[in-house]
């Protein structure tokens, strides 16, 4: 399976279920989160919660495959204790993703437009 993820084989695991470093279970991959200048995605929204109502979002690059599930190198506490984020208009603010990523250890240039690929909307460039 991709070592370099890209639109579509993200949209590919959709409905995947991801699981912690300590292998609990996080929930299942719905949103994807993209530049929308390079359309490289950036960030897969977990659907958690009851019925997976809530959203966390965890960096694209840190994901693998795990049999046939995904996994992400942080507990589950990690991820639930990331910090709020609010979508504008189908966009992830610069203030919101910068947070992110300080909080998930990770580095980047963050002066773009991070667009939100919809559960269940296909991708198209």
């Amino acid at each position: 399976m991709p070592n370099h993820w890209n639109m579509q084989t993200l949209t590919d695991v959709r409905d995947k279920e991801i699981f912690s470093s300590d292998g609990e279970k996080i929930g299942s991959v719905r949103d994807i989160y993209y530049d929308d200048a390079t359309s490289q995605p950036e960030w897969v929204g977990i659907g958690t919660g009851f019925l997976g109502m809530q959203e966390k979002l965890v960096p694209v690059e840190v994901l693998e495959f795990q049999g046939d599930a995904l996994r992400v190198p942080f507990t589950k506490d990690k991820v639930k204790e990331e910090p709020d984020f609010k979508l504008e208009d189908g966009r992830l603010s610069n203030a919101d993703e910068i947070a992110l990523c300080r909080h998930f250890g990770i580095d980047g240039e963050h002066n773009h437009i991070t667009r939100m690929l919809k559960y269940g909307d296909s991708y198209v460039r």
